[in-house]
């Protein structure tokens, strides 16, 4: 899957910072965007909403900008490093 640079560091992000058990399906802490993690402006606003069509993350239920990392994005993320 080809996925811009900042793409990728988005989804490391997200992934380090979701606490997610895929096992039992059970999200115990979820990603909010914050300019103090270098995450603001329109063009990380365009790569959350690519990376979430492309199912590698999820919009959390809880909030209209939480994000949770997907299996499928976990599976990356590993590859990417």
């Amino acid at each position: 899957m080809k996925l811009s640079y900042r793409a990728k560091e988005l989804l490391l992000l997200i992934d380090r910072k979701t606490d997610r058990d895929f096992s039992s399906k059970t999200i115990n802490r979820y990603y909010i965007p914050i300019a103090d993690d270098g995450v603001w402006g329109a063009g990380d606003a365009n790569c959350l909403r690519g990376l979430e069509r492309k199912g590698l993350i999820e919009r959390m239920p809880v909030g209209d900008y939480s994000y949770a990392i997907t299996e499928e994005g976990r599976l990356i993320a590993q590859e990417l490093g």
